[in-house]
Parts: C-alpha cells; structure tokens; sequence
C-alpha cells in the first residue's frame, strides 16, 4: 500500500495567503471566506495553511494553530487541508505538529529549519524527530532561498526510508535538475511536488 494517497491531495496544491487585518493581526472571517471560495470553486485540489505564501513567518504559534482550526472548520471535507508546521527549532515544530494532529490533520508540511542554516546530517536528525514524535504523514518542504540550507537528494533519499516522510514539495528556482535527482534517489511511492 502506498504511504501517500495521490488521488485524495491530487496534483495542484494552493498555497493560501493569510490574510491580516490592518493592525496586523490575522483576519481569520476572511481566511475562512478565502478558505470556502477555493474549495467551491475548486482552485485546486489541496490547501496547505501556514506555508510561505501564508506569511507563516509573521505568525504566532497561536495564530497558526487557531488558522488549522478555523479553515479545518469553515472547508470540513470539501477539500484536502495541509498544515504548515515547519519553525526554527525542531521542538517547536514537534509542537506545531501534534497540535495539527490533534486538530485531525493527516499531512503537514515542514519546512527545513531557516536561520540557522543546518547541514545534511543535522537536516535528517530534525526530521526524522520530528517523524518519530508524530502520527502524521510528513511533507518536507524545501526551499533554500528561504531557508539558506538546500536538503540534497542524498539526505531526502535517508529521509524516504521514515514511514511517515512521504514527499517533499521542492521549490526549483535554484536547482531545477533536482527535482529529478530526488525522482531517482527515492521509492516510487515517495511523492515529488514541484
């Protein structure tokens, strides 16, 4: 059996905007109208919550819990939800992460630790535990000019062998080929999002 369901989060993935109010706070009506608007207009086939595109960097971890709970509540099971758990440090990503689980997600994304700039080694001891604190199927997410630390294949490739990392949606500005080196150093049933 496959460790990742392609046909339920399909092929397009939206990463949604997170919308603020003037005081900058987050307006959680409209995330929950923006929420609705794309699942019944049907954008795409997935919403991932608290990406880069979602300005997770500018929110609380209070805030991005309380967007999982208002956009999991406004959409139900009209459209696939991903949450973006990835934070600085690994335990604060644990924590996103069961938070997430408790709210029902099946799938969250993670973000390679930014900042800090961790090599290879040090990438594969975050995710693996984080992977071995949660229940959750596990979409790495890399994107380096961002982060300032590229996850080489050779390391997604260690990573593919965790049961619940199941893919890794890479940004390919950078390196466009690398797509293809994670396509061949991973099992068929490890999922590349580009």
């Amino acid at each position: 059996m496959a460790r990742f369901n392609r046909e339920k989060y399909g092929k397009i993935l939206i990463p949604m905007v997170t919308p603020f109010k003037e005081d900058q706070s987050v307006d959680y009506e409209k995330a929950k109208q923006l929420a609705r608007y794309l699942a019944e207009k049907k954008k795409g086939d997935c919403l991932i919550l608290s990406g880069t595109t979602g300005e997770f960097h500018t929110m609380t971890f209070d805030e991005r819990v309380k967007l999982f709970e208002v956009v999991k509540e406004a959409v139900g099971t009209r459209i696939p939800l991903m949450a973006g758990v990835g934070c600085a440090s690994t335990i604060e990503t644990i924590r996103l992460a069961k938070k997430a689980e408790e709210l029902g997600f099946e799938l969250v994304m993670i973000v390679a630790p930014y900042y800090a700039r961790p090599n290879q080694e040090e990438l594969y001891v975050h995710y693996r535990k984080v992977a071995e604190a949660v229940g959750v199927k596990i979409l790495l997410y890399n994107i380096p000019i961002f982060t300032g630390v590229n996850i080489e294949p050779e390391t997604v490739a260690k990573l593919a062998e965790i049961p619940n990392i199941v893919g890794i949606k890479e940004e390919a500005e950078l390196n466009p080929k690398q797509v293809t080196r994670y396509l061949n150093a991973t099992p068929e049933d490890f999922i590349v999002y580009n």
